[in-house]
């Protein structure tokens, strides 16, 4: 299960985290700063290693 550091660190803008999980155009990290979409919400976005993120779940 992916440690949701948006909770722990909500004003944290970078963090360090492992590829557990990959299907060649999604990855699973061991931990994540990025809000998931839901509940009206908007997803988080940014880049990871030079790779645009553009939605979260």
């Amino acid at each position: 299960m992916t440690r949701k550091l948006y909770w722990e660190q909500p004003y944290s803008q970078d963090f360090t985290a492992k590829i557990v999980g990959s299907d060649g155009t999604r990855v699973e990290l061991d931990q994540t700063l990025f809000y998931p979409r839901g509940g009206g919400v908007s997803c988080d976005t940014g880049v990871l290693v030079g790779v645009k993120v553009v939605e979260t779940s």
